[in-house]
């Protein structure tokens, strides 16, 4: 950091550099966290400038891009260098994302803020990879601007990394690439998935639930975040679920009898239900409150009452 700061930076002393973030945590409601990664990624601007300037600066970004001042500031937490660009610039920049992406101004500074390339990339290049993108997963611009919109990671994947994670995740799913694109279209994380995860996590649900392959699939369809497990995070939720099985054969018989997508539920731990079943167990209860009960919203806390606060 000290290499590319001003020489007015390099003097500095430790005391005057805390002081400085104990001021911009006041001065603009950062936590020193925050603060201190800032000023790593833009030392210079942001120790020497003057509060009073920078304020004005996401004022005048806040005016001029037509958002709340607290949207500019969220977006400088991970792209600091933003409040160093003319205002003119950063306008043109959001215009483009914006008729691009086909979504709001605050919508473009959310994407900005995870990913920060789109930033010292161009509107050009970035349409040129949603081309590539919806050529690979025939899928229109609009399609491929929400997937962007969603994971803006996206954008930086070249056409060859994206044709092989489709194939890899067909050759996984063992299905056309018509589903595939529809599971990666409903979740565009699984873009970035590792494949040989995604591999180990689909044969894993098969024998973990002893169930088909086309019983496993439907709970993707339902869940594509099953996929996003790791071996290990699999494995406990696995041991997890086992063990309160185990200890209760009505949870045994109204287990068998679930659909995929509450399968899948319980194995993400949605609304708590597999922490409820565990809670029990742990409590010598298991089975006093039915899986459906568990499965529904606000399932956990009707059946557990006040102790499921604790």
């Amino acid at each position: 950091m000290l290499a590319r700061s001003p020489t007015a930076v390099r003097v500095m002393e430790p005391r005057e550099v805390a002081q400085r973030l104990q001021q911009l945590c006041s001065e603009l409601g950062l936590r020193p966290k925050q603060a201190a990664y800032m000023v790593s990624k833009q030392p210079g601007y942001l120790l020497l400038t003057p509060l009073e300037a920078i304020r004005a600066k996401v004022q005048e970004l806040a005016a001029a891009l037509g958002v709340p001042p607290a949207a500019v500031l969220r977006t400088a937490l991970t792209v600091p260098s933003v409040l160093r660009r003319k205002t003119a610039t950063v306008q043109r920049r959001v215009a483009a994302y914006s008729s691009l992406l086909r979504c709001t101004p605050l919508d473009v500074l959310h994407v900005l803020a995870r990913g920060p390339e789109y930033l010292s990339d161009t509107p050009s290049s970035v349409r040129q990879r949603m081309i590539a993108l919806g050529m690979v997963l025939r899928q229109p611009r609009c399609t491929i601007a929400a997937m962007l919109q969603a994971r803006p990671d996206l954008v930086s994947m070249s056409g060859k990394v994206m044709n092989t994670k489709v194939n890899g995740l067909m050759s996984i799913l063992n299905k056309e690439k018509r589903h595939v694109v529809t599971l990666l279209v409903k979740l565009p994380a699984l873009m970035r998935c590792d494949l040989d995860c995604a591999r180990a996590v689909f044969g894993g649900l098969q024998a973990l639930l002893r169930k088909r392959e086309g019983f496993v699939y439907a709970m993707i369809c339902h869940a594509p975040q099953l996929l996003l497990l790791t071996p290990r995070g699999l494995h406990q939720r696995g041991s997890a679920l086992r063990r309160c099985l185990a200890a209760s054969p009505e949870w045994v018989a109204q287990f068998l009898q679930l659909r995929p997508p509450a399968v899948a539920q319980l194995i993400l731990n949605r609304r708590g239900c597999l922490s409820a079943m565990m809670y029990l167990s742990e409590r010598q209860r298991a089975g006093s409150a039915p899986l459906e009960q568990l499965l529904a919203t606000g399932g956990p806390a009707a059946a557990l009452g006040d102790s499921w606060a604790e």
